[in-house]
């Protein structure tokens, strides 16, 4: 005859699924133990911010028990130390103690962006809003399809803080063609974040050869413009030139070319007998561009008024050209300077008086100013702003009274109101 051993209470080895804000808990009681009619179940999880989480479950029978730690939420990517323990309800407790680490956060993408789209290469920007929680870096890799069937990838660029950048440039594109970039920010710790952008490269740069001046005219120009290639994706080019005359004229024209090999380009509207500068750019229809370069001399004589005289006072027109009020003076007849003799600038007063007086037109608050000031001497000396001697001939006048008429030579003794006079010498 034999009597058996009461069954204790037995647990078997406790595991963890941790995710990002809990942890599931998988606890094996393959014996309640004799006497015990339940068990019951404690887990206690402590972490890094010194928060306590807790749960508890009863159970009468023996199986595995799954109990999930979440709330409050459990931080991600974080060290946790977990404490389980199973009590009878009548005897015996067994305890087991882990520790498990939070999954991290995914990243967090902003929108994409182009910073510099070319026919062949594209430059995107990608902003890292969040590296996620736990993690200490992402890697970004960015993958374009083109509607061509053809695929480029970017090389990696890893981000390592919250608001960072990455810029990955796209090479080997092809031009004039539709592409949808995509792309993935890989966590540390696996988690991933994904965006979409769609943009087109432009049709390559044209092709010229050197430009030949054909013809110079009094007002006018011709050129022949070797087109050699329209560029990968244009159909067509726009030949546009561009004269700068050293008298600051400007003229330009454009003509559109669909046949490569010589074409022309003729520009009117030229000042006779003026140097230019001439600019060529032949520019695709679908992008893309070139440019040359050249210049020409047109024929016949330059007529340019120098200055307009009225009644025995000269009004330069370079100092009309240098303050904006004209652009030069070729076309223009003296009668229109004359005109613009009385005009009235800024601060009130005539064109001619800003002129003479040193003042520039177009400023409100121009005006000259007289200054006395006291010598070693103890004697009067007087300037004024702005000062333009010796082109300038000031003359100092007065009166005792602002009552009385008209304005004399001052004396000391009797004056005392005075101004000043300026006049070309």
């Amino acid at each position: 005859m034999f009597r058996t051993l009461p069954a204790a209470l037995a647990v078997g080895t406790v595991s963890t699924t941790p995710n990002q804000t809990n942890c599931a808990f998988s606890v094996p009681i393959s014996e309640i133990g004799t006497g015990n009619d339940s068990a019951q179940i404690d887990i206690v999880v402590t972490g890094p911010d010194g928060q306590t989480h807790s749960s508890t479950r009863t159970v009468t029978e023996t199986g595995t028990v799954s109990m999930t730690i979440d709330d409050p939420p459990l931080l991600a990517g974080a060290n946790y130390t977990a404490v389980v323990t199973v009590t009878g309800s009548k005897t015996g407790s067994v305890t087991n103690n882990l520790s498990f680490t939070t999954l991290a956060s995914a990243p967090t993408l902003g929108a994409l962006s182009t910073n510099a789209v070319e026919d062949v290469s594209a430059t995107l920007n990608i902003p890292v809003a969040a590296i996620g929680a736990g993690n200490t870096y992402v890697d970004v890799l960015v993958t374009a399809d083109g509607a061509d069937g053809s695929s480029v990838t970017g090389e990696v660029q890893r981000v390592s803080t919250d608001g960072g950048v990455a810029e990955v440039t796209l090479s080997g594109l092809t031009p004039y063609t539709e592409y949808t970039a995509t792309a993935v920010a890989t966590s540390s710790s696996g988690g991933t974040a994904t965006q979409t952008l769609s943009f087109a490269t432009r049709a390559s740069d044209p092709q010229i050869g050197a430009v030949f001046v054909m013809s110079q005219q009094d007002t006018a120009g011709a050129f022949l413009v070797p087109v050699n290639a329209f560029g990968a994706g244009n159909t067509e080019v726009t030949i546009k030139a561009t004269a700068f005359g050293d008298d600051g004229t400007r003229a330009e024209s454009s003509t559109i070319c669909t046949a490569l090999g010589n074409n022309y380009a003729t520009i009117s509207g030229l000042s006779p007998g003026t140097p230019y500068d001439v600019t060529i750019t032949v520019t695709g229809n679908h992008g893309g561009s070139a440019t040359a370069s050249t210049t020409l001399t047109t024929t016949g004589t330059r007529t340019t008024i120098v200055s307009v005289v009225v009644d025995g006072d000269t009004l330069p027109t370079r100092w009309l050209i240098d303050n904006g009020i004209i652009q030069n003076s070729l076309g223009l007849m003296e009668a229109d300077l004359v005109e613009l003799w009385g005009t009235t600038a800024a601060n009130g007063m005539t064109l001619h008086e800003c002129y003479v007086a040193g003042l520039d037109p177009g400023d409100p608050d121009a005006d000259l100013v007289a200054n006395i000031l006291m010598n070693e001497a103890a004697e009067p000396v007087i300037t004024w702003t702005p000062d333009l001697t010796p082109d300038r001939v000031y003359t100092v006048i007065g009166r005792t009274n602002l009552t009385d008429s008209g304005w004399v030579d001052p004396t000391n003794e009797s004056t005392r109101f005075y101004k000043v006079k300026v006049s070309l010498p």
